[in-house]
């Protein structure tokens, strides 16, 4: 039988279906009238489509295959679900396994509550259609199906918040324009965004959402919780370090020339260490191996930076400890060894008289003051004195040409010749 708006067999003189008490169940059922052409106290159903045309059956399954269809058209099977747990009519079990046959027989159970209470409103004036039965599920009627019921329900839902590709795309180019003073290729781009977003899809947010409805004759109360189980998704620092995992290859194929051109992080980090190691007194620590250090930091996932070198530097401290042990209380309260050597320098510049700028911090005469050791080669505390410092540059071959040499020496000769009497 097709669908439609007449309600003439539904109320009246020539009602076919009523509304009575089932006596086993004392719920409120639709059954047939004497009217209807299969005799009275048939249990029946009636479907209502979603324009609110009806059509009476008395077969269980004709009516569920019939609103199933249309739930399922509508999007709507979860919340129905939803309401047939609240109902007591689907078990946990079956509302979490999504169990077809215990949908069935809980939605048989739903469809008796909303025929009961669509063609009561009817006969009693209160209504003149049907409601649809999508719409019923969310009116205060289709929540209240479980009369005196307490019903509870927890679900976990899992997602993942994936990076779109143009937003990975500017953040890689961003990344990289800082730190190597160019922008991403293609094939970077598609590196960085697979490995981002296979990430993300590990790094799954899980939520918990739970509720618990008590219905009573004329009332229904609602508790419900959602809560997130544990933070998910990526950390900024997680972003870093699939950053550097794209960036730190390209940055081991530069040569370090190469990198000083950038401008970027990297040379800006690159001459920081530099200076660092050349305060220290390091006059080994080359650009290289500043750029071998920061590539080491960014293979661990560390971003370069100006304020981000700190453990470098601390292990070029360490390097000149190593270098310096009797300096080594200096060098922890940040006194930078290149100000004592400058010192030597000078000294060394007027006792040799050499151009201040052929005397480097590495000459050996420098790197001994500084070391300070005695006879057996053991380091003594501090560094070498200014007078001792001074013999040992006598000692080298050109103190004998220098001008103060010279005449030290003609004073020398002056002094004895006049011990002897031969100058007045």
């Amino acid at each position: 039988m097709a669908a439609d708006k007449d309600l003439s067999k539904l109320t009246g003189p020539t009602a076919e279906y009523r509304v009575d008490i089932d006596p086993l169940t004392q719920k409120t059922v639709v059954v047939t009238t004497a009217l209807h052409p299969s005799g009275p106290g048939k249990p029946a159903y009636i479907y209502v489509d979603p324009q609110g045309n009806w059509r009476g059956t008395l077969s269980a399954q004709e009516a569920i295959n019939a609103f199933r269809a249309d739930i399922k058209k509508s999007g709507i099977t979860s919340a129905v679900a939803k309401k047939m747990y609240d109902a007591t009519y689907l078990s946990q079990k079956g509302f979490t396994s999504n169990n077809a046959a215990a949908f069935n027989e809980g939605l048989r159970r739903y469809i008796i509550d909303f025929n009961a209470d669509q063609l009561t409103k009817i006969a009693d004036g209160e209504a003149n259609a049907f409601q649809p039965f999508g719409t019923w599920v969310n009116s205060s009627a289709g929540s209240a199906a479980a009369i005196g019921k307490r019903g509870s329900v927890t679900t976990t839902t899992t997602t993942s918040a994936l990076t779109s590709p143009a937003q990975a795309y500017y953040e890689l180019d961003n990344f990289m324009f800082d730190q190597i003073g160019r922008k991403a290729t293609a094939a970077e781009k598609k590196a960085y965004l697979d490995q981002l977003n296979t990430e993300e899809n590990k790094a799954t947010i899980t939520r918990k959402a739970s509720s618990t409805t008590i219905t009573g004759p004329d009332s229904q109360a609602t508790t419900a919780k959602d809560q997130t189980i544990g933070a998910g998704g990526l950390t900024q620092a997680d972003h870093d370090r699939i950053l550097n995992s794209v960036v730190a290859p390209v940055v081991q194929k530069m040569s370090t020339d190469e990198l000083m051109k950038t401008n970027g992080s990297i040379a800006q980090g690159i001459s920081d260490l530099l200076a660092t190691a050349a305060d220290y007194g390091l006059t080994n620590y080359t650009a290289d191996i500043a750029k071998n250090d920061i590539y080491g930091k960014m293979s661990a996932g560390g971003v370069v930076g100006i304020k981000t070198l700190d453990m470098e530097k601390q292990n070029i401290k360490s390097m000149a400890i190593g270098l310096y042990p009797n300096l080594a209380n200096m060098i922890n309260q940040g006194v930078k060894i290149s100000s004592i050597g400058n010192l030597y320098a000078q000294q060394m510049q007027k006792t040799l008289e050499v151009p201040w700028t052929s005397v480097k911090a590495d000459d050996p005469f420098v790197v001994k003051a500084l070391q300070n050791k005695d006879a057996n080669g053991k380091s003594q505390d501090g560094v070498m004195s200014l007078n001792d410092f001074n013999i040992m540059l006598r000692n080298d071959s050109r103190w004998a040409t220098t001008q103060n040499a010279k005449e030290e020496a003609s004073n020398y000769a002056n002094t004895i010749l006049k011990q002897f009497g031969f100058m007045g």
